[in-house]
């Protein structure tokens, strides 16, 4: 009863920190630090609370083991470039709410959950991206030319290592050979044109000048931005600071350019949802 208790907490407060950091995610880019704050601070309380009351200690460290385990995911996600810091900093929270619970009799929820948003992320980014090349069609077509045009040695590349496989495929004559061969050749030219695709839609639509004053703290910046031979800021931070900012506001700099990210949120708030209904995507379709 304690821990069905503490599930429907959980889960409660989880559902309802994703729909707000959804809705801020899709309106401004960005989750506010009071929302991840809070629901991190809560998400402690929580368990730390059950842990005192019903004398059940190990939910406190399960409570510490989700957040250090999602910590270290969240660091290795936003320093890879794919989540921005609101992103990042949302799962923190949620993994010190939910906990992860030590159980040898299959994969904890925590670790179904994260499988799941990994899955579902990458089908909403991709679904993300086409409604954006949909959206402006022109720019996006004319992007991707340029971008394949001047790659075009990538391509060729591609093609003799292609053409090197299918030889050795003839040679042979296997079922295996050939099946191998074809499938390795598709997953080439796939992730070429997929990579570069999404490449020509981050620079053509998610490039965007903004004014100084609108620029918060973990804002990823294109360029590096160097007065009188002294680095401010720059790409390699990923993710600008208050203290850049605020030298940038000295200086007087009027705009700069920044990237902007895919809402991620939303796609934590489905991957979330599944996981409480089927648990992990893969053995859905199993049982």
């Amino acid at each position: 009863m304690i821990f069905n208790t503490l599930n429907i907490m959980i889960i409660v407060v989880a559902l309802f920190y994703l729909i707000i950091g959804s809705i801020e995610d899709l309106k401004t880019r960005e989750v506010m630090d009071y929302s991840n704050y809070s629901l991190l601070a809560l998400g402690i309380t929580i368990n730390i609370l059950y842990a005192i009351i019903f004398n059940q200690w190990i939910i406190a460290l399960q409570s510490i083991a989700g957040y250090l385990a999602f910590v270290g995911i969240a660091y290795i996600m936003y320093y890879a470039g794919q989540w921005g810091g609101g992103d990042s900093k949302m799962l923190m929270g949620l993994g010190a709410l939910i906990g992860l619970q030590f159980t040898f009799s299959g994969l904890p929820f925590l670790a179904d959950f994260f499988i799941n948003t990994l899955l579902f992320g990458a089908v909403y980014g991709i679904l993300w991206s086409i409604g954006l090349s949909i959206k402006h069609g022109k720019k996006v077509s004319k992007g991707l030319g340029e971008r394949l045009h001047s790659r075009r040695k990538l391509r060729n590349y591609l093609l003799f290592f292609s053409g090197t496989l299918i030889i050795i495929a003839v040679v042979l004559n296997s079922y295996l050979v050939w099946t191998a061969t074809l499938s390795l050749v598709f997953i080439s030219f796939f992730s070429y044109y997929l990579w570069n695709f999404i490449k020509s839609i981050e620079h053509v639509i998610m490039y965007k000048e903004i004014s100084i004053n609108k620029l918060t703290e973990g804002d990823w910046i294109v360029n590096d931005v160097v007065v009188k031979g002294k680095y401010i800021c720059g790409p390699k931070d990923l993710g600008i600071s208050k203290e850049a900012i605020n030298r940038l506001k000295e200086l007087k700099i009027n705009k700069i350019l920044v990237k902007e990210g895919i809402p991620f949120v939303p796609s934590f708030l489905i991957a979330f949802i599944f996981t409480i209904v089927a648990r992990n995507f893969w053995l859905a379709f199993i049982r």
